[in-house]
């Protein structure tokens, strides 16, 4: 293979890429980790040689090396196609053994419904005068209604930090947002319902403002999440778990599972894959959402259809 210049690399994929199967800052990750290999190696020129040795050095250290290699073998058939691609080493190396589960589990109604009121009995018991349990409330205020968004919707934890009050437009029974995940590939924005759990969230945060509304729906679970987003899950795992909403065989349980709990029920009322895709944001395998605009009346009718009412008691 020709030489490679590794600077140019991710201005070229970026610029060339189509479909992302992951977030960008997770390939920017991944292709960072390489590139702080070669530095301290004083590798210049990417040959099927140097590339074996990088996936032997990865695959004794990370438990996640297969992704790694494969975004690399992604990035470097992206910006460099019809070459022969380094990355096809056709190694067969044992990953090293990860000692958890790493699926998300979905979430039965009891469950959803057991972790929202023990949110809302965390808040009964916890005082008020000092400013920081006072900051504490408001985070779980804000993931009390958070948690609303992400079983009506599925929308991730990035999502539901990003919601801002300006994808609410007066006098329109939608809302527009564009997931942070899947904007570099999707910048287009999603058309999603706003269904009667939800309006009553934004008619409660509303009437909570003074003068008209800005900034973000949930501003302290959105600073929570930017400020420390581990800090973040460890509170979702805590509640959780104080709810009795454990990881078991299917999976782990976390507030990304409400994201799997949405899909499988829209999978099984029989929704088009076209609909569950235009509300989650997925990025596309194909060309199909190019082509189909699913309108909002059509996707209310299939939330109504799918989506059983939280229990909030």
């Amino acid at each position: 293979m020709q030489h490679v210049k590794l600077s140019d690399v991710w201005f070229l994929f970026t610029q060339r890429y189509e479909v992302a199967f992951k977030s960008l800052k997770c390939y920017r990750h991944q292709l960072d980790g390489f590139l702080k290999w070669t530095t301290a190696t004083r590798a210049d020129e990417v040959t099927r040689e140097m590339a074996e040795d990088y996936t032997r050095h990865i695959f004794s250290r990370k438990s996640t090396a297969p992704q790694d290699i494969g975004t690399l073998k992604r990035i470097w058939h992206t910006v460099w196609p019809g070459r022969p691609n380094p990355w096809d080493t056709g190694l067969r190396l044992k990953p090293k053994e990860r000692g958890g589960v790493f699926r998300y589990r979905r979430l039965s109604v009891e469950e959803a419904g057991a972790f929202f009121g023990k949110i809302t009995r965390t808040l009964a018991e916890r005082p008020k005068p000092d400013r920081r349990q006072t900051i504490d409330r408001l985070l779980l205020q804000d993931l009390r209604d958070a948690v609303i968004f992400a079983w009506q919707y599925g929308m991730r934890i990035g999502s539901l930090a990003v919601l801002k009050w300006d994808d609410f437009h007066p006098g329109k029974d939608f809302f527009l947002h564009i997931p942070p995940k899947t904007k570099g590939v999707k910048p287009w924005p999603l058309e999603i319902p706003i269904m009667p759990s939800t309006h009553n969230v934004l008619v409660r945060r509303f009437r909570g403002l003074n003068g008209k509304p800005g900034g973000y729906l949930f501003p302290h679970f959105h600073r929570a999440y930017h400020r420390n987003v581990n800090g973040l899950t460890a509170l979702v795992k805590r509640l959780m778990t104080g709810a009795g909403v454990m990881d078991d065989h299917r999976g782990r349980a976390t507030m990304h599972s409400f994201r799997a709990c949405f899909i499988t029920q829209m999978d099984e009322a029989g929704a088009p894959s076209g609909i569950t895709d235009s509300l989650t944001g997925h990025a596309p395998q194909n060309m199909h959402d190019m082509y189909s605009h699913a309108s909002v009346p059509s996707k209310r009718e299939w939330l109504t259809k799918a989506i059983p009412p939280l229990p909030l008691g």
